[in-house]
């Protein structure tokens, strides 16, 4: 897989926890077999559902990419 490859696009009427659980726990069933890197700034509920299907899973805030060179 590149980089630059869309795994998905959801659309649902509400975005809480369980509809992004549902959508990692999608990402597992087709392949992804781990995310090294997550960039969930704002998104409520996302890093513990990445985490609970993803455990190894480093969570950044965006800000802090302002900091590597």
């Amino acid at each position: 897989m590149r980089t630059a490859d869309v795994l998905g696009l959801w659309i649902e009427q509400t975005e809480g926890a369980k509809f992004r659980l549902k959508v990692v726990n999608e990402l597992k069933v087709r392949g992804v077999n781990d995310i090294l890197i997550a960039v969930v700034d704002g998104l409520k509920g996302f890093p513990e559902a990445i985490t609970s299907v993803f455990p190894h899973t480093v969570h950044l805030i965006r800000n802090s990419l302002a900091f590597v060179s």
